[in-house]
C-alpha cells in the first residue's frame, strides 16, 4: 500500500529500491546464522527484511500519509475497494492454480522437469520484475491520473506509447533469450551439481518461455489501462480464460513436445488473452486506434530481423574461450546494432529518447 502511495507521487526509485533491502538482509543471514541454523537463516531473513522495508516505506511516504483509526472500518471508500478487488482476488488464485497444474504436468515428464522449470520460470520473472514492471508502474500512475481527468486523447497517446515502448525494450530481450538460453542458464547455472541434462531442460523451458516475453508486457499493460477506469471484471475474465486455455494447451503440448510444451503453452495463452483485452479495450477507450502503431512496429520488427540474423553469425565466431564474455560481447554488437538500426529507420521514440539524453548532458 505505501508503495502504491510512492508510485502515485512519482518517487518511483524509493519504491523499487528497497526491493534490495530483501537481498541484503538475505546474505547477511545465511553469512552469520546459516552454519548453526541452516535453512532457518533464510526462513527468519524473510519477515524481517520486510518488515524493515516497511519502516521505509513509511518514512517515505509520510509527507503524503497519516494513519488514523477509526471504528467505522466500512466506509463508502472501502467497500467500493472490496468490490472491486474481488475480481482481482479470481484471478490471482487462477493463476496460482495453473502454476501449480503446471508443475504437477511437470512431474509426469522425464526426472528433472520440474526444476528445471522452476529454474526457468526465475528468468521469467526477471523479465517481468525488470522490464515489464517498471514499464507499467510509471505507465499506470499517468494512466490512472489522465483516467480522472477524462482526458481520453492523452489517455490513448500514453497507452500507444507504452505499447510501442514494451516492443521496443521486450522484443531484443526475446531474441536474445530464444538464442542464446543455452549459454544464459550455463552461465547462471552450470556448476557443481548442475549437470549438462539438466542445462539442456532448463534451457529448452526457457526458450519458450521468451517467446511471450512481449505477449505478457502487453496483456500487463491493457490489464491496467482497464483498472484506471475502474474496471476489475473483464481483465479477470479473460485472465481466468487464459489459464484454462493454458491449462488446456500444456497437457496436450507436453505429450509432444515435453517441458517445452509447458512452457509454450504459456506463451501462447499470454498471446490470445493480450489480443482479446486488445479488442475489448475499444469498450472503454473509442479513441484508440491501433493502425497508428503499425509504423512503429514495423519499424522495430526490421530491426529485431537485423539483430537475430547478426546474432546468428555471431554465435559462429569463437572470438572468445569463456563463455560468459563472448555472450556479453555478443548481446553488446546485436544491442548497439538493433538500436543503430531504429534510429536509421527515424523511429520516433528512439529519436525522442535521443534527444532527452542530449538534453540532460547540456544541461550538466
Amino acid at each position: 500500500i505505501y508503495t502504491a502511495v510512492l508510485n502515485a507521487n512519482r518517487k518511483y526509485v524509493l519504491a523499487r529500491s528497497v526491493s534490495c533491502i530483501y537481498s541484503l538482509v538475505s546474505i547477511i543471514f545465511i553469512s552469520l546464522f546459516s552454519k548453526k541454523m541452516g535453512v532457518m537463516a533464510l526462513v527468519l531473513a524473510f519477515p524481517i527484511s520486510y518488515f524493515i522495508q516497511l519502516l521505509f516505506v513509511q518514512y517515505g511516504t509520510r509527507q503524503y500519509v497519516k494513519i488514523h483509526f477509526t471504528l467505522n472500518c466500512f466506509e463508502h471508500e472501502t467497500k467500493d475497494l472490496l468490490i472491486k478487488l474481488g475480481p482481482v482476488l479470481i484471478g490471482s488464485a487462477t493463476i496460482q492454480i495453473n502454476q501449480f497444474i503446471d508443475r504437477m504436468l511437470a512431474s509426469m515428464l522425464e526426472p528433472g522437469a520440474v526444476s528445471a522449470l522452476s529454474y526457468s520460470a526465475v528468468f521469467n520473472d526477471f523479465v517481468s520484475v525488470v522490464f515489464v514492471s517498471s514499464i507499467i508502474t510509471v505507465l499506470f500512475t499517468e494512466l490512472s491520473e489522465t483516467a480522472a481527468k477524462s482526458d481520453n486523447i492523452r489517455l490513448t497517446k500514453f497507452l500507444r506509447n507504452g505499447i510501442i515502448n514494451i516492443n521496443i525494450i521486450l522484443i531484443p530481450v526475446s531474441i536474445i533469450t530464444f538464442m542464446n538460453s543455452t549459454s544464459i542458464v550455463t552461465i547462471i547455472y552450470g556448476r557443481g551439481a548442475f549437470s549438462s541434462d539438466a542445462i539442456h531442460l532448463t534451457a529448452q523451458a526457457l526458450q519458450f518461455y521468451s517467446i511471450g516475453f512481449l505477449f505478457e508486457g502487453i496483456r500487463e499493460l491493457i490489464a491496467k489501462t482497464f483498472y484506471a477506469f475502474g474496471n476489475t471484471k473483464t481483465p479477470t475474465y479473460y485472465g481466468v480464460l487464459s489459464v484454462v486455455l493454458n491449462i488446456i494447451l500444456s497437457i496436450v503440448l507436453s505429450r509432444f513436445m515435453g517441458i517445452g510444451g509447458i512452457t509454450l503453452a504459456t506463451s501462447m495463452s499470454a498471446l490470445i488473452s493480450s489480443f482479446l483485452l486488445l479488442r475489448s479495450l475499444k469498450s472503454i477507450l473509442p479513441e484508440v486506434k491501433f493502425s497508428l502503431l503499425f509504423s512503429s512496429l514495423g519499424k522495430v520488427v526490421i530491426a529485431g530481423t537485423i539483430e537475430i540474423i547478426l546474432i546468428f553469425f555471431l554465435s559462429k565466431i569463437s572470438f572468445f574461450d569463456s563463455q560468459l564474455l563472448k555472450f556479453i560481447v555478443t548481446v553488446s554488437i546485436a544491442c548497439l546494432v538493433y538500436l543503430l538500426s531504429l534510429k536509421f529507420l527515424k523511429c520516433y521514440e528512439i529519436i525522442q529518447l535521443t534527444e532527452k539524453i542530449k538534453n540532460i548532458i547540456r544541461r550538466k
